[in-house]
């Protein structure tokens, strides 16, 4: 993979490739826990790099009926698990929303852009 590809992926997206590199295992609830922190500190005001890891959050929260506040990573874990069959196949999970989230952030920008230079021309 090429640094362009790599800077074209989301925060979600690298942290979902190389959960290890992030975390100390790389185990589900640990990346739990990681964008939790994440989501929190933006919530906070903190400058982050991109929405991914909050937007995963809420898709994820209401893909599995999870309730955002008041759980802990571990009761979120079983949840998820129970819905998608095992840790393994959460992570895959995922990773490829957050690709897909990408790439429709990608189609729209590009559309955005295109109906830009459209109007400059002009």
């Amino acid at each position: 993979m090429s640094t362009y590809d790599i800077e074209r992926l989301s925060y979600a997206e690298l942290v979902l490739r190389r959960p290890r590199m992030w975390t100390a295992g790389g185990t589900l609830p640990e990346v739990l826990s990681f964008f939790q922190g994440y989501d929190a500190a933006a919530r906070m005001g903190a400058r982050c790099q991109d929405e991914s890891p909050c937007k995963l959050l809420d898709w994820l929260e209401s893909e599995c009926g999870l309730p955002r506040i008041g759980q802990l990573p571990a009761e979120w874990t079983a949840q998820i698990i129970g819905h998608y069959g095992s840790a393994e196949l959460a992570l895959e999970a995922l990773s490829e929303h957050a690709t897909q989230e990408r790439k429709v952030l990608e189609t729209k920008k590009t559309a955005d852009d295109s109906l830009e230079s459209q109007t400059t021309s002009e």
